[in-house]
């Protein structure tokens, strides 16, 4: 199970396919799919956005640290 969808779960106001995680090359993005309830970073709502140690990625009501270097 991917842990960031097992913990989204629990939260009602994210859909299934709100926002999606791409890798490319050594970089990480975030992309809003779901436009209905933004996805921000940094307290920044985003289309998509090139992730770096310690953002603060908020879909709805769930926060998620990003620790990967």
């Amino acid at each position: 199970i991917d842990p960031a969808l097992f913990t989204a779960r629990w939260y009602n106001d994210i859909h299934e396919n709100h926002a999606q995680i791409q890798v490319k090359r050594d970089d990480v993005y975030v992309k809003s799919i779901d436009k209905t309830i933004p996805v921000k970073v940094n307290d920044q709502s985003i289309s998509e956005y090139l992730l770096k140690f310690g953002d603060v990625i908020k879909i709805g009501e769930a926060k998620f640290l990003y620790k990967y270097r």
